[in-house]
């Protein structure tokens, strides 16, 4: 992932616009619009859920500045 800016205090229009272009092309907004619900935890599908959210969460943190 490379991303021109890392999130500030001053950025986060372009910042935003940029995460979500690439949030699109990997099919994971709906990590972050709703769209994509938590299943239960019994759900066959709740690790890969897990697993998934906490790639979006990594991709959300590392292209943020450090006091953010």
């Amino acid at each position: 992932m490379y991303f021109n800016d890392a999130l500030t205090d001053s950025n986060y229009t372009d910042w935003s616009q940029e995460m979500m272009n690439f949030l699109f092309s990997k099919k994971k907004v709906g990590f972050i619009d709703g769209s994509i619900q938590k299943p239960g935890k019994y759900s066959p599908d709740y690790m890969l859920w897990m697993r998934c959210d906490a790639i979006v969460k990594g991709w959300l943190t590392t292209t943020m500045e450090k006091g953010i």
